[in-house]
């Protein structure tokens, strides 16, 4: 496995995308009862981030690759 570190701009974009998020989250603890529905509702949108932070982070051209 490797670890790809994103460049001082990307992760500048990674820290807007992440209170994004936090912004949405906070609308949505907000706005919706307790229930599977909005469970599921965050698990997807968690995942979506997760894709959304490696897409950023492999397509980097100024990222750095780590070997272990």
């Amino acid at each position: 496995l490797t670890y790809h570190q994103p460049s001082p701009g990307v992760q500048a974009v990674m820290g807007q995308l992440r209170r994004t998020a936090q912004d949405f989250m906070a609308f949505l603890d907000a706005s919706m009862p307790e229930c599977r529905e909005k469970s599921l509702a965050v698990t997807a949108f968690e995942e979506s981030m997760m894709w959304a932070m490696k897409a950023l982070s492999l397509t980097d051209p100024e990222g750095r690759v780590i070997s272990p």
